[in-house]
């Protein structure tokens, strides 16, 4: 076999000469979002098994995004004067603060308004400051193979996460998983601090961002970013649905990961693409079959069929994400960074809360799953005018 051969077939799908931060950064994203697909598949259904109804569900994601949205440009003052490495690292408290109120829920009615809170606030320091670290760091040439790879590594933990996770409820129960992921949480801040960061020196308003969605180019990017709303019913609604027809946390977990596992193998392919070929397109392209996997959701009645369904939809999203990442990092990387990452979650946030409220409402009208399913192929068409 010609391993020097295959190694240099491999370095065709990898960025060669990512920065030292952008390194630290890699590292830290894969300890973190282990923690984190140990837990997040959890989240919606440990909601759902102490007793909340999917409307519920819903308006519990709807207070965090509306929250969400209206801290986060608070939150890029903080962002800028605190820089984007010590900012990541408060958030992570907040994150931490969230999971001990998600366990203290059933017993003090309190605990389900100090959950939002928390979470809105850990999202509002991290990810711009995470976002803001990558473009910093990134390099243009390469930034799509180099989103491709922090996509990856993400991809790839999210095979061992849910499989971790899953064992730990099933075994040990939820107050130990959270214990878990709390630790791996407080770890994943260790690489950013190796080597010293650059200090933003950016000025940031308040209504910055807001008046960003008024200008003419900004406003077709406000509406495209709305379509991460679909994002919601994937982390809340799916979840729940799989729990729905599966009922066995392992069983959920083990799938969850082996969908992910065939995934990653194919999104590196879809980071050279993406350096290589029109990012619209891409993105064009990747709706289509992803608005398709959502109606296909609709027919989901096994744990086969909705194995076969999560593989499609993880990939047919990532045809969409990786090029719409790199687009609008690139994006950012021209123009001031941590308004532009703001308004990119802002958007974000808004189009996720807007899911949650549509849903919300027509859970009056309608039972089951086809209703979030249909809003979020519907939503996924958003993509395209990006």
């Amino acid at each position: 076999m010609n391993l020097k051969g295959v190694t240099y077939n491999l370095t065709h799908y990898f960025s060669k000469h990512p920065s030292r931060k952008l390194e630290e950064l890699y590292a830290s994203v894969g300890i973190m979002d282990l923690a984190m697909a140990a837990i997040i598949i959890f989240e919606p259904i440990y909601l759902w098994k102490i007793g909340y109804s999917l409307q519920q569900i819903m308006l519990f994601y709807f207070l965090i995004y509306a929250l969400y949205f209206l801290l986060l440009p608070l939150a890029g003052k903080f962002v800028a004067y605190l820089g984007y490495e010590r900012s990541i690292l408060i958030s992570c408290f907040f994150l931490i603060f969230f999971y001990l109120s998600l366990f203290l829920i059933p017993y003090h009615a309190v605990f389900f308004i100090l959950a939002f809170v928390m979470c809105a606030c850990y999202k509002s320091l991290y990810w711009p400051a995470y976002h803001a670290d990558f473009v910093e760091y990134s390099d243009s040439p390469d930034r799509g193979r180099q989103t491709a790879g922090l996509v990856s590594i993400s991809t790839i933990v999210y095979v061992i996460g849910p499989v971790l996770g899953g064992f730990i409820i099933q075994f040990f129960g939820f107050n130990v998983l959270f214990l878990v992921v709390s630790i791996l949480i407080l770890i994943s801040n260790i690489p950013l601090f190796i080597t010293k960061e650059r200090l933003p020196k950016e000025q940031f308003s308040y209504f910055s961002t807001f008046r960003m969605a008024y200008k003419k180019p900004g406003f077709r990017s406000f509406l495209a970013y709305l379509g991460f709303g679909e994002e919601l019913i994937v982390l809340v609604v799916w979840p729940i649905f799989i729990f729905w027809v599966i009922k066995d946390y392992f069983s959920i977990g083990g799938l969850v990961a082996l969908t992910t596992l065939i995934t990653s193998l194919i999104l590196l392919y879809i980071g050279k693409m993406t350096d290589k070929r029109d990012k619209r397109r891409l993105i064009k392209a990747g709706s289509v079959l992803y608005s398709g996997a959502w109606f296909l959701r609709i027919l989901a009645a096994t744990g086969l069929h909705v194995f076969f369904i999560d593989i499609f939809s993880r990939v047919s999203k990532d045809v969409i994400s990786v090029p719409l990442l790199a687009l609008t990092y690139d994006r950012a990387s021209r123009s001031e960074i941590l308004k532009s990452v703001v308004f990119f979650e802002q958007s974000l946030a808004f189009g996720k809360l807007l899911a949650a409220l549509i849903i919300y409402i027509l859970l009056f009208f309608f039972a089951g799953w086809t209703a979030a399913f249909v809003i979020a192929g519907l939503m996924t068409f958003l993509y395209v005018l990006l």
